[in-house]
């Protein structure tokens, strides 16, 4: 596995930086979820008010399982009876997972999981017919949940679904065949993506509480933003993140609730594409940045924490630097409001789930340093970076948003 320092590299090497002093007692401590397999690997793919995490685990010769947990090695499988892999995707402040399982047919089927009780979905329906498929990718503190499946004739749809209640499919931006919701705030406004035409252009989403979709396209007609757009977190202000296509690569992308075009966040040099993953009331967002082709052993990915005062900064600096040395975050997944954030990194070499916790002094963005003022942080800024503005096997994808597939 490459050292930190040589794969920082690809951080450094930037042709404009911001530079901040940082004071004592800043940044976040790191805590290692575990796996409830023997040398199990895992990934967080969320975090709730509460700190507890949601997200899959795996072994060897073991499938995936979703896990849930909120301490030191907490990671405890959450049963889906009839499942040969599941994966928990979201979680609520009750502690309910969103999440999917794969039967032995291959197919998948959305769940919730919470209280000790597991619900599976049945396919959605259309009349006296029914699809085949159901995942479901975000849940707000009411139980209300989204997710995406298919219905007679083979069309995918974004839904909302109540505890207790049926389907609402969300009627798409246009006549394509493909859609999909990631997310769903404590207002009931829903994020996703809809493709507009059948094989066409995708664009991400916001719906208004009564359910009716619009497309963030029309607002973004002088931005960096005019093809493919997908949708991925909603937050209670209802700002909205996701990434899109600009150029030839993908950037991550931040919609402000109050209208105009857009942010882009930008790409670190070297990089190949930027991905937005959640985002909390503060207007704080995280994700991830890819890089090209890697020798073997080197993380093709770094976490990353962004705010419009600060923009897009490394996650890794802002670590402790005793837990800089055993520590690679590749993705960043989930943000609460109180700067908690879920994900998934190299720990000595094995994959693991993560929770970060602020430190309590100083703000989130500033280097983890006890006691004595730290280095200066490399912050990347907006020319030519990023504007001011689940790791291997769970990596959102575009099926359900960024939820995986």
């Amino acid at each position: 596995m490459v050292t930190r320092s040589s794969f920082g590299q690809r951080w450094l090497a930037v042709p404009l930086v911001l530079l901040m002093g940082s004071p004592s007692w800043a940044g976040f401590t790191i805590q290692d979820l575990g796996s409830p397999m023997p040398t199990g690997t895992s990934g967080a793919a969320a975090i709730n008010a509460a700190g507890q995490s949601t997200g899959t685990a795996t072994g060897p010769g073991v499938a995936a399982v979703a896990v849930i947990g909120s301490g030191p090695g907490s990671f405890q499988a959450v049963g889906a009876p009839g499942a040969v892999t599941s994966f928990g995707r979201a979680i609520n402040l009750q502690g309910t997972i969103a999440g999917y399982e794969i039967d032995s047919s291959g197919i998948r089927h959305g769940f919730y999981a919470g209280a000790g009780q597991m619900t599976v979905l049945k396919p959605l329906e259309v009349g006296t017919l029914s699809g085949t498929y159901t995942v479901l990718g975000g849940i707000n503190d009411s139980g209300t949940a989204v997710g995406t499946g298919d219905i007679p004739g083979g069309a995918n749809r974004a839904f909302t679904i109540g505890p207790g209640g049926s389907p609402t499919i969300i009627a798409p931006l246009g006549t394509g065949t493909f859609d999909s919701a990631s997310g769903i705030n404590n207002k009931g406004m829903v994020v996703g993506t809809s493709e507009t035409s059948p094989g066409g252009l995708q664009e991400a989403f916001i719906t208004d509480p009564t359910g009716v979709a619009t497309g963030l396209l029309d607002r973004n007609s002088a931005g960096n933003f005019r093809y493919n757009t997908y949708g991925t977190a909603i937050d209670d202000n209802s700002d909205v993140v996701g990434y899109g296509d600009v150029g030839s690569s993908e950037h991550a992308f931040f919609a402000p609730a109050q209208g105009g075009k857009l942010i882009d966040l930008g790409l670190p040099y070297y990089a190949t594409s930027s991905m937005a993953n959640a985002v909390n009331d503060d207007g704080d967002v995280v994700g991830e940045v890819l890089y090209g082709p890697n020798p073997p052993g080197q993380p093709s990915s770094r976490a990353f924490l962004w705010s419009a005062s600060t923009g897009m900064v490394d996650l890794n600096s802002l670590l402790l630097p005793s837990d800089q040395a055993s520590w690679t975050l590749v993705s960043a997944t989930g943000i609460n409001d109180l700067g908690q954030i879920s994900g998934q990194g190299y720990f000595d070499g094995a994959l693991q789930g993560f929770a970060l916790t602020p430190i309590p002094g100083g703000s989130l963005f500033e280097p983890a340093v006890q006691g004595v003022p730290g280095p200066p942080t490399l912050i990347l800024s907006a020319l030519g970076l990023a504007i001011a503005a689940a790791g291997a096997g769970l990596r959102r994808g575009r099926t359900g948003g960024r939820a995986a597939a």
